[in-house]
């Protein structure tokens, strides 16, 4: 609400200065003031991002990983950079959202989708199993740390079966748990293979899968501010554990992988 106060203020300044020299004549005049204004209050609402996450960090420093708090706070962050992001999600499948504990997995574009999936399933506290170096981000480590989330190294290396198993009581616990079985961002459209070993996190504790396709994210930053860009995500139905409970580690990857990329396919087949 600030940032939105903050911009409509400062662009009605603007205007103001711009009628007062005649400068509202000139288009490309008004265009330029526009952006400057929208950069502005996007980087306004930025920097009071990165303040809230401080002092959330110094607040929630002895917080469990359960906090509802902290995750209501997350939540709100993450639809806050949606909005600025100028998202707009469709989703679907959204039927097919359990009210009870998960495994999510799915493919991995970019970063962006992060912020799409968790506020879907505000009723539980999501955590997600994410790349180690975020935990070190200056300011906002704390708040990923708090949150419950999980770091990995790599998913073909060692160190990942202690994040597996962390992230299997965290689903024991009543968190959700979102993997990327890709272990990387694809940086495009399409899939790239799936490291069998992150099924782990489900196979262990024999827990429910959800698979989800996401779509478009990769072109988040394309025409912004101008231009708001539609991306996708699709839940599929659950996959019980009766259903996976004579296959492997590499027959359950391929078997998900197969579902997420069918809907991958058709994504791009309408969208293209």
């Amino acid at each position: 609400m600030i940032s939105i106060l903050f911009f409509t203020v400062f662009t009605i300044a603007i205007f103001g200065f711009g009628a007062l020299f005649g400068a509202y004549t000139l288009a490309w005049t008004s265009v330029l003031w526009w952006i400057l204004s929208v950069v502005l209050a996007f980087l306004f609402s930025m920097l009071l991002l990165v303040l809230s996450m401080f002092v959330m960090g110094r607040l929630k420093k002895n917080a469990n990983y359960d906090d509802e708090g902290m995750h209501a706070y997350v939540v709100g962050v993450m639809r806050l950079l949606t909005r600025l992001l100028r998202l707009k999600v469709v989703v679907s499948g959204k039927e097919n959202i359990p009210d009870y504990p998960v495994i999510l997995t799915g493919n991995h574009q970019t970063y962006y989708e992060i912020l799409v999936i968790k506020p879907l399933l505000d009723h539980l506290p999501l955590v997600y199993i994410g790349k180690e170096v975020l935990f070190k981000l200056p300011i906002a480590a704390p708040v990923i740390e708090k949150s419950g989330n999980v770091p990995i190294a790599r998913l073909a290396d060692r160190s990942a079966v202690k994040a597996i198993l962390t992230g299997v009581k965290r689903y024991e616990a009543g968190h959700p748990v979102v993997i990327f079985p890709e272990g990387r961002r694809s940086h495009g459209q399409s899939m790239i293979d799936f490291k069998a070993g992150a099924f782990k996190l489900a196979m262990r504790p024999k827990a429910p899968i959800l698979p989800f396709t996401i779509y478009n994210f990769i072109n988040v930053w394309k025409g912004w501010p101008f231009k708001s860009q539609k991306v996708y995500i699709h839940f599929h139905n659950v996959i019980q554990p009766s259903e996976y409970e004579t296959m492997n580690t590499q027959t359950l990857s391929d078997h998900v992988r197969a579902i997420i990329e069918e809907k991958l396919n058709d994504f791009i087949n309408t969208h293209s």
